[in-house]
């Protein structure tokens, strides 16, 4: 049976993705954004902000263009087990880190409770939404099945962009006080699904665009939202401002960046193996970093940018290291 050829452009967004990850986690740290307002390292600073929360957006194109062929089966379930046990072994690493680094006290069935309400690890929210979006999956891709031609596709996109992007937009301006929240945004968290059919739309139809075009877009749409917050930040940081996932301007700006690279079929070999090994890692990289980054911007006295490159190494050694010990242990299990 011939082995289907592996796109080096999904590759390539997953490590922008975790990159993007770390990037924003380091500037949560390390940077002061209600000191300096409008001088240029605030701007980039600013900047910096915006792609660093598109991380989450790239991942769920990725799943959406991965998995928009996915069918209702016995086998597809199984395919949770490697994310399940990743998650509760790097919970069980974050406790103990926890204990014997900060002298935390272990409460057995605080502890047993915080994995399994995702409070374990901080920034296990997002696995919480991954799990819930790989259980919908079969299903979302029976909608999709459903959609007789383009057409319909613009309009349930149309609908989910209505529901999930628009909100995050008119609720950036305040006026008087006042949010304009002219948008109902009680379906905002519907934005994963939002961004699974923006992915299978692009798997299904691979729509040709000039990628200048792409790049201007993806430029303008960062324009806009460093530009209001500019505006918007006069006597503080105005945060609010565009800072949904699902925000238009970060939703144009992820989809260019995922635009430009899916497609990529080849690498030079000199960095085509680090980064299939950096994206199969990024997953277990990102929940990693949760203690890696409480720890480094604590201890290192260096500059942020440094330290995200130490960070950005200590979490994939540390990923592939779990890859590999678990890699058995799955096997077994999906057996």
């Amino acid at each position: 049976m011939e082995r289907k050829e592996r796109f080096a452009g999904p590759d390539i967004i997953r490590c922008f993705a975790i990159s993007f990850v770390l990037l924003a986690h380091m500037l949560s740290y390390c940077a002061s954004f209600n000191e300096g307002l409008h001088t240029a390292k605030w701007t980039v600073y600013v900047a910096l902000h915006y792609v660093g929360i598109t991380a989450v957006p790239l991942f769920l194109l990725l799943t959406g263009y991965l998995n928009s062929n996915k069918k209702l089966s016995k086998g597809y379930f199984k395919g949770i087990i490697p994310v399940l046990l990743s998650y509760v072994t790097i919970s069980v690493i974050s406790i103990l880190f926890d204990v014997f680094v900060y002298g935390e006290k272990i409460i057995l069935w605080r502890e047993i409770l915080s994995v399994l309400n995702f409070t374990a690890i901080d920034y296990a929210w997002y696995v919480e939404m991954y799990i819930g979006l790989f259980l919908l999956i079969p299903f979302l891709n029976m909608i999709k099945g459903a959609l007789q031609d383009r057409k319909a596709w613009h309009i349930l996109i149309a609908v989910l962009v209505f529901l999930t992007a628009l909100p995050d937009v008119a609720g950036s301006f305040i006026v008087g006080g006042v949010k304009l929240n002219a948008f109902p945004d009680w379906w905002v968290n519907l934005y994963p699904v939002t961004f699974y059919f923006l992915g299978a739309y692009i798997k299904e139809f691979k729509p040709k665009v000039k990628k200048t075009g792409v790049v201007m877009a993806g430029a303008g749409a960062l324009a806009v939202n460093v530009g209001l917050c500019a505006i918007f930040s006069q006597q503080e940081y105005a945060w609010w401002v565009m800072y949904g996932f699902s925000a238009l301007p970060t939703m144009i700006f992820a989809l260019s960046i995922f635009i430009l690279f899916y497609d990529v079929r080849t690498l030079p070999k000199i960095i085509s193996l680090p980064v299939k090994k950096v994206a199969v890692c990024s997953f277990e990289m990102y929940l990693f970093s949760y203690i890696t980054d409480k720890y480094l911007y604590a201890k290192l006295p260096f500059d942020g940018i440094v330290v995200i490159v130490i960070n950005f190494a200590l979490c994939f050694v540390l990923a592939a290291t779990l890859r590999f010990l678990l890699k058995p242990i799955i096997k077994l299990v999906k057996n």
